[in-house]
């Protein structure tokens, strides 16, 4: 049987220190490990897949982290038979070693632990859990420095990733640890936790125990808040939650009646959840969540492409009809049009050739010889005809 520490906590909760401690003290971590980054220089102990696959997890479900909408209710369906949960089974298989104790650390685990712990199963590994405490508002401080996030998003997403971690592990041996603890009592911390994972507690040594207190400096703890300022700048909710779990972390377990309050409080956060994350409200996040997946994007261009054809079809059909109507006008009036030329040309012949014909023609001739264009007498004869006409812009049968 292969055993598995999973440490769990809300982000900037002091979880890349206990794993770093875990390190020390020759816990297996894996082989791929994150980089270290200028916010947390001493490294964060969490292995590139399993951070990968849980962001992973977060894409598929069109969220992330620092989301603090909850999850559907259905999430874990949508993963059923898929690539990843081969994948994290083959990850555990060769990462999770016999006859050493390893370690998991990421703080996306709080709310994906449900996703994992079937696999854990499959594979023949016991989860132990070590949970970290730390109190929300230098959580906040914290996040506010390096992502910019406003106190109010950091106590729901503190809130949050507590509720889910404790609510998923509460069948799990499991160890609760107080973030300044873990600096001041270092050892017993680290052996109350084991103990109360039900894990053989760890050696240290004259070696080790330097390597700790060179590894663990009151400099990476840069905020602290008081009891005072915790009451007065954080909801109740919140806070009598953060001191029940600091309760427990003072005993070997939890109570009956520590367990009836942890519920009590987290009905009384959810149900303030649910007035500002109503149905109306997620389904509208879902409604925006679907238009980045792949299948929004193929339905759009099939509609766009069914609007196109219709379009087509329609001026088609329009370029058919005018044209057959054209056609059909065309032959329906073309026999009175050439009815009518016909009646005109026959009318012309008629005329061309008559006595007044003739007349007007000897006349016309008999103008053009005794007055040509441009004479005193052709000037005056047009005087004279716009005298009688009226108008030299009316038409004439003189000539002018």
């Amino acid at each position: 049987m292969k055993n598995c520490l999973v440490v769990l906590g809300m982000h900037r909760s002091g979880t890349s220190a206990f794993t770093g401690i875990l390190n020390l003290l020759g816990v297996n971590l894996g082989t791929q490990m994150l980089e270290t980054q200028p916010d947390n220089p001493k490294g964060f102990f969490e292995n590139k897949y399993v951070v990968l696959a849980n962001d992973c997890v977060f894409e598929t479900l069109n969220t992330s982290w620092d989301d603090t909408f909850p999850f559907p209710t259905d999430w874990r369906n949508r993963f059923e038979g898929s690539q990843l949960l081969e994948d994290i089974r083959s990850f555990l298989r060769t990462e999770i070693v016999d006859g050493q104790l390893s370690a998991l650390k990421d703080p996306r685990l709080c709310k994906l632990l449900p996703l994992w712990l079937p696999l854990f199963e499959s594979e023949n590994i016991t989860p132990h859990i070590a949970l970290l405490i730390r109190n929300p508002l230098e959580i906040a401080d914290s996040l506010n420095r390096r992502n910019s996030f406003s106190t109010e998003k950091s106590l729901i997403l503190w809130m949050q990733h507590m509720i889910d971690a404790e609510r998923n592990t509460r069948h799990l041996p499991r160890g609760f640890v107080k973030f300044e603890s873990l600096f001041a009592q270092t050892q017993q911390s680290i052996e109350q936790v084991f103990k109360s994972a039900c894990l053989e507690s760890p050696r240290f040594s004259a070696g080790n125990s330097k390597e700790l207190s060179q590894f663990l400096d009151q400099n990476m703890r840069h905020h602290e808040v008081s009891e005072g300022e915790l009451d007065a700048m954080c909801p109740k909710v919140v806070a009598d939650y953060y001191r029940l779990l600091c309760k427990i972390s003072t005993q070997d377990s939890a109570t009956k009646i520590d367990y009836d309050e942890l519920d009590k409080l987290t009905r009384q956060f959810e149900s303030s959840q649910a007035l500002f994350y109503n149905p109306d409200v997620v389904g509208e996040k879902a409604s925006l969540g679907k238009q980045l997946e792949p299948a929004w994007y193929e339905q759009e261009l099939r509609h766009i492409k069914s609007e196109f054809e219709r379009d087509k079809i329609y001026r088609e059909y329009r370029y058919i009809a005018n044209t057959r109507f054209l056609t059909d006008f065309h032959n329906r009036e073309r026999p009175a049009l050439e009815s009518q030329v016909g009646q005109l040309v026959h009318t012309i012949d008629e005329f061309v050739g008559s006595p007044p014909w003739r007349v007007y023609k000897k006349y016309q001739e008999t103008v053009e010889k005794l007055l040509p264009e441009g004479t005193a007498l052709r000037l005056g004869l047009r005087q004279i005809r716009n005298i009688i006409f009226g108008s030299a812009s009316k038409p004439s049968a003189f000539p002018s």
